[in-house]
């Protein structure tokens, strides 16, 4: 049996108020993934599971379509995490692929996952966003 790895990776901090557009502090959001993989090589991985925590800066965020993407550009898992309003308490899921996935010609797989924030100010503060979590050999 392969040596199953957790892969605790960085926590991501999205804040909108940091570009300049007019977005208020609480168009922000944290996200906290773990991934569960084996198997892997320098030119994939298993990926048996990843765990998301998402935390919003102010309740009413929403979350939408995501994607397990392997390095060539491929689509190898899409689902819907159609969740929200998400409170400022936040939300956890586990996502279960059990699938080879490739490090292709990038040299790294990713996760894509939708979102919109509800942290004030309209317009580019409120539209829907992806953020990417990133998976490659070492």
């Amino acid at each position: 049996m392969a040596t199953v790895r957790t892969v605790l990776a960085p926590s991501i901090w999205y804040d909108l108020s940091d570009l300049g557009i007019g977005c208020p502090a609480t168009a922000a959001a944290k996200f906290y993934p773990t991934w569960t993989v084996s198997n892997v090589t320098s030119t994939s991985a298993y990926v048996r599971t990843l765990k998301i925590t998402f935390t919003p800066a102010a309740s009413g965020a929403t979350l939408g379509a995501s994607d397990l993407v392997d390095g060539n550009g491929t689509n190898k898992w899409h689902g819907l995490w159609n969740v929200g309003p998400v409170s400022k308490a936040g939300v956890t899921k586990t996502f279960t692929f059990n699938k080879t996935v490739a490090f292709g010609r990038g040299g790294k797989l990713y996760f894509q996952q939708q979102f919109a924030l509800n942290g004030g100010g309209g317009g580019s503060c409120t539209t829907p966003k992806s953020v990417y979590f990133y998976l490659r050999p070492i």
